[in-house]
């Protein structure tokens, strides 16, 4: 389970998967990696104090999308609505399941 040290004073809204999920996008985006997709969702429900459980995100849907403001919602813990911005979201509603953090990576 991955974690998420928050350094800020306000941060915004988002939780663990849903930041690994936009540090993991500039990464791909950066190297020019545009033939992976990814999910990364917590069982629960719910990623953090959002309302989304993670991250569905196809990168060459986001390949236009400026490192710069990826960046900037990662420097304000903001990665929920980054990913609802751009419908990466991931909303399936609370499950009552806390079993584990689920990760798959897709590459054509």
């Amino acid at each position: 389970e991955p974690t998420v040290e928050i350094n800020v004073e306000n941060s915004e809204e988002g939780g663990r998967m849903s930041h690994l999920s936009l540090l993991l996008l500039e990464e791909f985006l950066k190297k020019m990696i545009y033939n992976v997709s990814f999910l990364l969702a917590g069982t629960d429900g719910m990623d953090g104090n959002s309302d989304i459980a993670g991250a569905l995100i196809d990168v060459k849907k986001a390949k236009n999308i400026k490192i710069q403001e990826i960046e900037e919602y990662i420097k304000n813990f903001n990665s929920a609505n980054f990913l609802k911005k751009y419908g990466f979201d991931l909303k399936t509603g609370l499950t009552g399941i806390n079993l584990a953090d689920i990760i798959i990576f897709i590459i054509e």
